[in-house]
């Protein structure tokens, strides 16, 4: 019948829009999936990557999987060039870092250098006042053990009026090896032009008698080879001095007696050259 062949045609209509609604559908979300989706979890998939690795590299990465110019290509874009930043941000605080940690290093050096003797490497009176100073605070807080003696270097001004101030140089460096090679335990400090002083603690301490005993005897040696030259003669007199809470009160006391002491034995030393003479 004619409402029959109406029904079926009308039904066959609507089939056939859904078909061409459902593949247009189907099309749009295929689209839109290439388009969109698939880039933004591509993204998606980058940022946790590089959320995990922190590998900058992960920016060209996404730069190569741009594609058109749409707003999803605009926001990859974006996120590179924030993870560039991010790079560049953290390789400026790394080279500040770096420039710091140089600037630190030179400070360390600079103060260091300036508590060494030019001359000798040994440490100056600067570094001894220091010294002196930690060694107070000690002595304030409980009994600490410790000597200190006085080395002074004989003849320098008869070399440096003889041979030259280049030889008297010699003569002080040569005591200070000498110095430094026996009390390798010890704090040794050029205090003044030919005049060194040396705080002993510890094992340096324990053996104190045996190690001026070694240097005079060193100084003996060489005074007796006739083959050196009067600034390798290298010759001085020591002062011994012992820290003794029952009469010192402070570490300059105890300065005072070596000093003393040392210029004692240099008049000794003295009186028997002219006498031999």
């Amino acid at each position: 019948t004619v409402n029959t062949t109406i029904l079926q045609n009308t039904l066959r209509q609507f089939i056939f829009i859904g078909i061409v609604v459902a593949g247009g559908i189907l099309i749009m979300m295929n689209i839109i999936n290439r388009r969109y989706i698939s880039k933004i979890i591509a993204l998606e998939a980058n940022v946790k990557d590089y959320s995990k690795t922190r590998d900058f590299s992960i920016s060209e990465k996404i730069r190569k999987s741009i594609q058109g110019s749409d707003e999803i290509s605009s926001l990859s874009e974006e996120v590179a060039k924030m993870i560039d930043k991010i790079r560049d941000y953290i390789d400026n605080l790394l080279e500040i870092n770096h420039e710091l940690d140089m600037a630190n290093t030179n400070v360390t050096k600079m103060s260091e250098l300036a508590l060494r003797d030019s001359l000798t490497g040994v440490r100056n009176h600067t570094a001894y006042s220091q010294e002196v100073a930690k060694l107070g605070e000690m002595l304030a807080e409980n009994e600490t053990k410790f000597a200190i003696a006085v080395i002074d270097l004989n003849n320098l001004k008869k070399i440096n009026d003889v041979y030259g101030h280049d030889k008297g140089n010699i003569a002080i460096v040569k005591l200070s090896l000498i110095v430094c090679e026996i009390f390798k335990h010890s704090m040794i400090f050029r205090v003044g032009g030919d005049e060194f002083l040396i705080i002993l603690l510890n094992e340096d301490y324990e053996n104190r008698y045996i190690l001026i005993q070694r240097t005079l005897s060193t100084f003996d040696t060489l005074k007796q080879n006739e083959n050196l030259p009067l600034w390798e003669k290298t010759s001085a007199a020591i002062g011994l001095a012992t820290y003794d809470r029952e009469q010192d009160t402070s570490v300059q006391d105890v300065t005072r007696r070596a000093d003393a002491m040392m210029y004692e034995q240099k008049k000794k030393m003295k009186a028997k050259e002219h006498s031999s003479r």
